[in-house]
């Protein structure tokens, strides 16, 4: 077991209400020893709610001027004292035996970042369903485990999210932590990718899954898409070697070659093709989400690819420019 001197401590950025802090109320209720982790809430502005009015010594709650995951995760880290740092969104609630599980998985090994999937919240809405369908998709999202419960062992950095994820301490510092000048979204990919590259060992757990809450589509899930492209698009342009890492060539490559396609085809041709498109899509998830899922993924899948990918070409425009 970890001993009493290493701490964990599970640190959250904060920027929403405190009826949508829910990971809290799982927080105090850990079937871990109270006095072996802390916890550490980094707001931008005081909410004078129940959790900042809450007594119990283990919160630890913490002020930043910018309203900055980055800043926020690494002045909470800066101020803390586990061994092993927890990273927990505030929208994203943990089982109670989120901490000793995700401890256990550091115990006798090398592994240097453990992490499991952010999974769709019980009782969503329609809209919520729909958005964590095509992230949870093999043809959605890559195939990454981070949406979804996939199989334990070592695994890639592309698996892995800061919304649920523990590095060690001293993997950490010598990261330089989360890059503040990047901005919101993609902090934790531009992070993992600069761990891959150091060769440190990534860890993932279908056991250490948490309740994420899912942006409702169209509209909001369409925006997130479009500033997931975008912000990855930008730091590929400033690190050309994250291209080969997370595929971000591929979705603008098929928009481009759908376009070239549309101009070069016989209108009956191209349709023809678009359709047979539509039914490779359908029965490729009909396999795993049966088939009110399946149909509902394949209506939706344009709207969620296109969204990344003109996100992507935003992105990478954005970034040559500035360059």
């Amino acid at each position: 077991m970890i001993q009493m001197n290493e701490l964990v401590s599970v640190i959250i950025p904060r920027d929403r209400e405190d009826e949508h802090v829910l990971c809290m109320h799982s927080l105090l209720n850990q079937d871990y020893p109270k006095n072996r982790y802390e916890i550490i809430i980094v707001s931008h502005k005081k909410f004078n709610d129940t959790i900042e009015n809450n007594e119990d010594k283990k919160i630890k709650l913490l002020f930043v001027k910018k309203n900055n995951p980055n800043i926020k995760r690494n002045y909470g880290a800066k101020k803390s004292f586990g061994k092993y740092l927890f990273f927990l969104d505030d929208d994203a609630i943990p089982p109670k035996n989120w901490i000793r599980k995700t401890a256990e998985k550091f115990e006798g090994s090398d592994v240097d970042i453990v992490a499991g999937p952010n999974i769709g919240m019980l009782n969503q809405n329609l809209g919520e369903e729909i958005s964590d369908i095509l992230l949870r998709s093999a043809v959605g999202s890559g195939n990454r485990k981070k949406f979804k419960k996939g199989k334990e062992g070592f695994a890639d950095a592309k698996d892995f999210s800061s919304c649920n994820m523990a590095i060690k301490r001293n993997v950490f510092n010598k990261l330089g932590g989360f890059d503040e000048a990047s901005g919101f979204p993609g902090e934790d990919t531009e992070l993992l990718f600069r761990a891959k590259q150091k060769k440190y060992k990534f860890y993932y757990s279908p056991d250490l899954a948490v309740r994420h809450k899912r942006r409702k589509f169209p509209i909001q899930h369409m925006k997130q898409l479009f500033s997931w492209g975008k912000s990855n698009g930008i730091r590929a342009i400033k690190n050309p070697k994250m291209f080969g890492v997370h595929d971000i060539l591929l979705p603008p490559i098929i928009v481009l070659f759908m376009i070239a396609l549309f101009i070069l085809l016989p209108l009956d041709i191209f349709v023809f093709l678009l359709i047979m498109g539509f039914i490779f899509i359908f029965a490729f998830t009909l396999f795993q989400e049966g088939l009110r899922n399946s149909v509902i993924f394949t209506l939706a899948f344009p709207f969620h690819f296109l969204s990344y990918a003109l996100g992507l070409i935003c992105g990478m425009i954005s970034g040559l420019i500035k360059r």
